[in-house]
């Protein structure tokens, strides 16, 4: 059930890799964190070996002291690689993954924060919808079937969640999501917008086969 209260004891985590983009590409996705009606997250941005040296200045600049924020870099390429940098400096929480070229609403942090999260299991990641005004629990395999393109509009409980597969080039969202079971467990969801997803679609012939192969026995992955 919603609460009207705000729970500023929630630990929110953001954790953005970068690497080659220019200040005009990461400048909305900088914006949408700066313009956050609560304040109660950090964000762990991981340099995965860009070629553009300047572009930590940059981030640093529009940034300044609006938020909490490290920045750490991984020399080898990939994003899987990146994102586990992160994940391995977190020990609790939630935690969302979000592109620099994306954005979030500003009111996202804020709306998670009137969330009862505390009353829900530890292994649940998160995702909230709301319809007719009412909210409800569905199975996640209904919800994937239905929805399965919110993508990383999931915030994860930390403590629950595995690596990613540093293997992956492309489609690692899908893998993730199945290898983290969330086929087999409940989810709670809102039908606001808060996430948006920025990036043109791109190929992904070669990793669909590869997930087929690596989670033949899930139900969900005979769809693709």
């Amino acid at each position: 059930m919603r609460t009207n209260i705000i729970n500023q004891n929630n630990t929110f985590t953001i954790i953005i890799p970068f690497m080659n983009m220019s200040g005009e590409e990461v400048l909305t996705c900088l914006n949408s964190l700066k313009n956050q009606t609560s304040k109660n997250f950090k964000v762990i941005f991981i340099n995965n070996n860009s070629k553009r040296t300047k572009i930590e200045d940059f981030i640093k600049e529009v940034i300044k002291d609006s938020f909490v924020y490290s920045i750490l870099h991984e020399p080898n390429p990939g994003v899987c690689k990146a994102r586990n940098k992160g994940l391995s400096k977190l020990l609790s929480g939630w935690v969302l993954f979000l592109d620099i070229d994306d954005a979030i609403s500003e009111n996202y942090i804020h709306e998670l924060n009137m969330m009862p999260l505390d009353q829900y299991a530890i292994y649940k990641p998160y995702y909230s919808y709301k319809m007719e005004g009412k909210e409800f629990l569905q199975t996640s395999e209904t919800i994937l079937k239905k929805s399965f393109d919110v993508g990383f509009s999931f915030f994860w409980r930390k403590e629950s969640m595995k690596l990613f597969d540093e293997n992956l080039t492309f489609n690692e969202t899908l893998d993730f999501i199945l290898s983290n079971n969330l086929h087999q467990l409940q989810i709670i969801f809102i039908d606001a917008i808060y996430h948006y997803y920025l990036q043109p679609k791109k190929k992904y012939e070669d990793t669909k086969e590869y997930l087929k192969k690596k989670h033949k026995n899930i139900k969900l992955i005979k769809a693709l």
